[in-house]
């Protein structure tokens, strides 16, 4: 009988998953004041740049925050895959 799977590591991975989200969005949110504050038509090059360099940095964060949760649910279920004695002694030896 293979053991259930922790449900606090689902619940805490999707926190994390959430933070990450977050943090993008006030990624995106910071990079749309300096567009706002500046008058229509008077955006300079070095305003469009820092913009357009926050929501980029939205779009990595949002790709990162996915790709470590894929990743860390591929690593739970590797590891719930294991008999608990494996699991223990992995433990141990790593």
């Amino acid at each position: 009988m293979s053991p259930s799977p922790d449900v606090r590591w689902a619940l805490a991975s999707e926190r994390t998953l959430l933070a990450w989200f977050r943090l993008s969005l006030a990624l995106f949110l910071v990079g749309l004041v300096p567009l706002a504050l500046v008058p229509a038509g008077t955006a300079t090059v070095l305003v469009t740049l820092v913009s357009g360099a926050l929501m980029l940095g939205c779009a990595a964060t949002a790709v990162e925050g996915v790709r470590r949760s894929h990743r860390g649910a591929q690593l739970r279920s590797s590891d719930s895959s294991q008999q608990p004695a494996e699991r223990s002694a992995s433990s141990r030896s790593g």
